[in-house]
C-alpha cells in the first residue's frame, strides 16, 4: 500500500485559523488568587535577613567602608602577600572546575 505525501502548509494554515479565534462559550469568572503558607513567608523573611548581611548594608559596613578609604589614602593599607596569592589561587581553582 502507498501512501501519499501530505502537503504541511493545508494544515499549519488550519491550525493558525483556529488560534486566532476566541474561546467560544466560555467565560472567565472569579480572580486567580495566589496564597503563601506560614513557613514560605518565613523562609521568605530568613532570605531577605540573610542576603542583607552578605551584602553586609548597614552603618557598621560604611563605617568599615570609610575606615578602609581612609588607610588607603593615606598610604597605610597593606594587605600580605599570602593573602593575595591565596585569593588568586582560589580563583583559578573555580574556573577549572
Amino acid at each position: 500500500m502507498k501512501i501519499p505525501p501530505i502537503a504541511p502548509q493545508p494544515i499549519i494554515k488550519k491550525y493558525e485559523g483556529a488560534a486566532a479565534q476566541p474561546l467560544r462559550g466560555r467565560s472567565v469568572q472569579g480572580k486567580d488568587e495566589v496564597g503563601l503558607s506560614d513557613g514560605a513567608v518565613t523562609f521568605s523573611a530568613a532570605m531577605r535577613s540573610a542576603r542583607a548581611a552578605l551584602t553586609e548594608e548597614g552603618p557598621a559596613y560604611e563605617q568599615r567602608l570609610a575606615d578602609l578609604k581612609q588607610r588607603i589614602d593615606e598610604g597605610t593599607y597593606r594587605v600580605p602577600g599570602d593573602q593575595i596569592a591565596e585569593r588568586i589561587l582560589s580563583g583559578l581553582r573555580f574556573r577549572s572546575e
